[in-house]
């Protein structure tokens, strides 16, 4: 399986993960800690990815793990906007996205 492609929709949901700068900004604050454990851990989630494929998906999906703690877990889509994984909503996996709004449009 091709790692590059599947993590090209491979995101990190975090609870308070309020880093983004808003649209008005002219520069970006540096990246807090959360910031760089989040990115270290989709680092190690595509490693494993590349080196088990899907399989790696079952270690994702296990609760209290470094994978899924608190509010923070790995998610994926596809390039067509199918979800490949959803570890806190596994019956949206298999479900394309497309068109799909949030609570607030």
């Amino acid at each position: 399986m091709n790692a590059k492609a599947l993590f090209t929709g491979f995101f990190v949901l975090a609870g308070l993960f309020g880093t983004a700068a808003p649209a008005f900004s002219q520069q970006s604050p540096p990246p807090s800690e959360q910031v760089k454990k989040i990115e270290a851990l989709v680092d190690k989630a595509a490693a494993l990815v590349n080196s088990k494929g899907k399989a790696a998906f079952a270690e994702f999906r296990k609760e209290r793990s470094e994978w899924w703690f608190g509010e923070t877990y790995l998610f994926a889509y596809d390039m067509n906007l199918n979800v490949l994984l959803v570890a806190a909503f596994p019956q949206n996996e298999g479900k394309n996205q497309k068109g799909k709004t949030d609570s607030n449009g």
